[in-house]
């Protein structure tokens, strides 16, 4: 017997078929399976002539045992009924008292099950996944909704059809009902859906700092090619299937296969002979035998630390009349900037991630106070308030002995100022440090706690119902004033929680996916929530998604691999960060999210390490990491404008800068080499509260930029713990806490 799969759905009315006989060139079916999408997408089906084709349908098949489910994100119970010479009643009840939310899950269907015939009416257009054809069999689409008929001919090609191209009797024709319509009124063979349908493709070309002009841009084995403009941006004719063959003198070709129309980024890189990894060892030395030195996280071995740290002792600095000319001549390799603070000194021999700043971090009695623009000059930060006679220490950081702990802060290096008064006071009895030498930092505010509790005014309807059918009733009602308001599917699938119904709750929520669904900020907005929400599952396809239309940026393939963690998928999520680590994905640069990639994979070791095949990887991975607290940012878009405020027990405070102004180079990092995530440590921290605030201005965007804020206690250890929560910023308009850490 042979067996066929069919998607259906319709766009427009059907063309009339008079009084037609229909007959069957196969034997009559013994069962037909249909699924029926009732994803928010197909609210505005053609539900009319949908019913018509299935009456016809079933005429032609005479006695039919049919299976109906319906789906969405999940699969509904299955109704088993039986169809006689197209009498569809019994169907068409099942069908007409259906409700159209949420977002529809293809990975759901059996497209195997033992069926004559299996039709799917839907649209065809996934998500969050894709719908995957078995081989052999017969597949047909016919698609119903305009937005999705270019997406539906360009994946599926001869098997799309469509209900306005071809009529009712077109489509039935090619269910295989003969007689359904003339010879005449077939189509062509030259048809649409025979033909290699281009569309245009755009996309952006880079180095790994800026884009490229006069790159190539070029279809295999065909004469079509074009040349990037001055902004990297190129477009040209192409189809499905397309190989691309990206060029530049001097960088290393890549090849890309069309596989949509989205925006494609291109990342090149310089073409260079590639030297095998030397590792050099020596004897250790017993640790006793050698002197200790300051470093970022406090007293280490001289000789255990792989980079060089430089201490200058308070002793040299007395009677000085400032802290400059006090270190003027004591700090190895630098050069003074535009004025002669020690604020603006550039240290030598510093590794920097991007242009910009080059000027070092200053961080007094272990508060980050800031770090001067050395691109304008401007002396924004000053050193001259502390008293050279009052210093004990001052230790030189360079390179990654920075930016390992104070992050991009640090990319110029950072100089640690230690004050014989703080000393003193570690050493009081009251047990405070005395900071008074510290100026211009010290936090005297008072802010109220950042709510995310629904604040929509269609929230107060809510109010007067009295059971959850009511609720989504209303909800129902209400939602064609809001189709485009990702807050309100968010509010009131809050509200639904209260009903103790999750699981409506979760249809409601997923209709901001229905949004922009080939829109990476919506699809990392709505893995944010997910993530809160614990739904990790749901999240790792999500995220599955967004490494689909982002394949050049460094944060697809992070927030994959941490999801796949969550999933218990463990060795999918360790293989795809030691393919970050050794930089084995073709043309992806993540340089800048070297730091949390590295604590997370090796956390993802020491958790879960008698799972994992670790055969090859570095003995450092396998070493217990010791933080008190570890706080990760993450934000959907690179345009949010936001500043995240530390304020330790002692009130001093230093802030990390998300703004265009304050902190150019490191967003133009973000969108050069496609990542949105900074990692803070707290080690060897100051016990007691220390207070997280967020300020943002007025973010100029209908569309949602948010922030998750993820807190870690026992990074790594099996007593870890997390909380995080995720900030609409589009909510958000001055300072408000964000959280509160206590060590």
């Amino acid at each position: 017997m042979v067996y066929a799969l069919f998607i259906i759905a319709f766009q427009g009315l059907a063309n009339d078929c008079g009084n037609v006989t229909y007959e069957v060139d196969n034997e009559p079916f013994e069962k037909v399976l249909i699924y029926w999408d009732t994803s928010l997408s197909m609210a505005g089906r053609n539900l009319e002539v949908e019913l018509e084709l299935l009456s016809a349908y079933f005429e032609s098949l005479g006695r039919t045992e049919v299976e109906f489910i319906t789906f969405d994100h999940q699969l509904g119970k299955a109704s088993n009924l039986s169809v006689v010479n197209g009498e569809i009643s019994s169907l068409k009840s099942a069908i007409m008292g259906l409700t159209y939310d949420g977002v529809a899950l293809f990975t759901l269907l059996d497209l195997n099950e033992d069926a004559y015939a299996t039709l799917i009416f839907t649209d065809g257009v996934g998500v969050i996944d894709d719908l995957h054809l078995p081989e052999g069999k017969d597949i047909f689409l016919i698609n119903s909704l305009p937005t999705a008929q270019a997406i539906g001919r360009r994946t599926y090609h001869r098997n799309y059809l469509d209900i306005a191209e071809l009529g009712l009797g077109g489509v039935l024709e090619s269910l295989g009902v003969v007689g359904a319509r003339a010879s005449s009124d077939l189509p062509t063979t030259n048809s649409p859906a025979d033909e290699k349908t281009d569309f245009r493709i755009e996309g952006v070309v880079f180095d790994q700092s800026r884009p490229l002009e006069n790159a190539t841009i070029q279809v295999q084995g065909e004469d079509r090619g074009v040349v990037s403009g001055k902004d990297g941006r190129f477009n040209l004719e192409a189809s499905i299937g397309d190989i691309l063959i990206i060029g530049y003198l001097g960088m290393e070709n890549q090849e890309y296969q069309i596989t949509g129309d989205q925006v494609i980024e291109f990342y090149l890189n310089i073409e260079e002979n590639q030297l095998d990894e030397v590792v050099l060892k020596s004897k250790a030395e017993s640790p006793d035998a050698k002197n200790t030195i300051t470093t970022a996280y406090g007293e280490k071995n001289e000789d255990q630390i792989g980079y060089t740290v430089q201490d200058v002792e308070g002793e040299n600095f007395e009677g000085q009349g400032n802290i400059s000319d006090a270190t003027r001549g004591k700090i190895i390799s630098y050069n003074y900037s535009q004025n002669d603070d020690l604020s603006q000194i550039q240290l030598r021999q510093v590794q920097t991630l991007a242009a910009g700043t080059k000027n070092p971090l200053i961080v007094v009695d272990d508060i980050p106070l800031g770090v001067n623009d050395s691109s304008t000059g401007g002396l924004t930060l000053s050193t001259w308030h502390i008293d050279p006679n009052n210093v004990e220490k001052i230790t030189v950081l360079r390179g990654l002995a920075a930016t390992n702990k104070y992050g991009t802060l640090a990319r110029g290096g950072a100089i640690l100022i230690y004050t014989k008064t703080r000393a003193g006071a570690k050493a009081g009895k009251d047990g405070q440090s005395n900071s008074a030498m510290v100026k211009g930092n010290t936090y005297n505010e008072t802010v109220t706690s950042i709510s995310n509790a629904p604040k929509g005014d269609y929230l107060k309807e809510f109010k007067k119902v009295k059971s959850i059918e009511e609720a989504y009733e209303l909800y129902m009602n209400q939602r064609t004033s809001y189709l485009d308001d990702y807050q309100y599917f968010i509010d009131v699938s809050k509200y639904m929680v209260k009903w103790g119904n999750a699981d409506l709750s979760k249809r409601i929520l997923l209709n901001i996916l229905e949004l922009n669904p080939n829109e990476v900020e919506y699809l990392r907005f709505a893995g944010m929530i997910l993530q809160d929400r614990k739904d990790f599952g749901l999240a790792r396809e999500v995220y599955e998604q967004v490494l689909l239309l982002k394949p050049g940026e460094s944060q697809s393939y992070r927030d994959l691999a941490l999801i796949l963690g969550e999933s218990h998928q463990y060795q999918k999520s360790l293989d795809m960060y030691r393919k970050m680590k050794d930089g084995t994905y073709p043309s992806v640069n993540f340089e800048g999210l070297r730091k949390p990639l590295n604590s997370e994979m090796k956390r993802l070791i020491l958790l879960h390490r008698n799972k994992l095949d670790t055969q090859g990887l570095s003995s450092h991975y396998q070493t217990p990491m010791n933080y008190d607290v570890r706080v990760v940012v993450d934000y959907n878009d690179r345009d949010a404008e936001f500043d995240l405020q530390f304020v330790n027990p002692q009130k001093k405070f230093f802030v990390w800068s998300h703004r265009k102004f304050e902190n150019s180079e490191r967003i133009d990092q973000e969108k050069t080499q496609g990542f949105n995530t900074e990692e803070f440590f707290l080690i060897d921290a100051e016990p007691g509260k220390w207070q997280v605030n967020i300020e943002s201005p007025k973010q100029d965007s209908r569309d949602p930029l948010a922030l998750r804020y993820t807190v870690y206690r026992y990074y790594g250890t099996k007593a870890e713990t997390s909380q995080s929560k995720t900030v609409i910023l589009n909510n958000v308009e001055g300072k408000y806490l964000l959280g509160i850490i206590k060590i």
